[in-house]
């Protein structure tokens, strides 16, 4: 993950899909790496590319109602960002949803592709979305902060260490956090 320019911020979301019950989650950051918010929520029924888009939707509605002004926003799904970008013809289930999104986002705004290993916050949040019950908002004066530093710790775990040390860290975080 890269951070913005001074001054501006970046919001980074992802879907996630398990047995058709989509979640989704994502993070805004500034120029220093601050978080200002996350979220992760549940979306009922779906598959990966309804879910992708989403998050991307909730995002941008949440930065609208908080008055955040986003200049950068990524994403892992390149199938999504060309959609999103004309390149591609969206499928019909997510059109109206992006149709909203290009209302939703600042004129000045970029989408653009990441990949998946500069949105490890995004995908943990996205992951926490199944257990949620609605949206579950992280605020900066809560525990955002904590949260994302813990998740972006365990997604260092997660390349420097076995995938078995890793679940085992990854379990026993979210017995300590939840």
């Amino acid at each position: 993950w890269q951070v913005p320019p001074y001054g501006s911020l970046k919001l980074n979301t992802d879907g996630s899909c398990i047995d058709n019950a989509c979640a989704g989650g994502g993070v805004v950051r500034d120029h220093t790496g601050m978080i200002i918010l996350a979220f992760s929520s549940s979306f009922g029924i779906g598959n990966s590319v309804e879910a992708e888009a989403k998050s991307m939707h909730l995002g941008l509605r949440i930065c609208l109602e908080r008055g955040l002004s986003i200049s950068f926003m990524e994403l892992d799904s390149l199938f999504l960002v060309n959609c999103f970008n004309d390149l591609w013809n969206p499928p019909w289930a997510i059109e109206y949803i992006l149709r909203d999104c290009k209302n939703l986002i600042p004129s000045h705004a970029s989408v653009s592709h990441v990949f998946r290993e500069a949105n490890g916050l995004a995908d943990r949040l996205a992951a926490h979305g199944h257990t949620c019950q609605g949206t579950f908002t992280f605020e900066r004066h809560w525990r955002a902060k904590t949260i994302a530093d813990n998740w972006d710790h365990v997604e260092l775990l997660y390349r420097t260490k076995s995938v078995a040390e890793y679940q085992i860290k990854k379990n026993l975080f979210k017995t300590i956090l939840w």
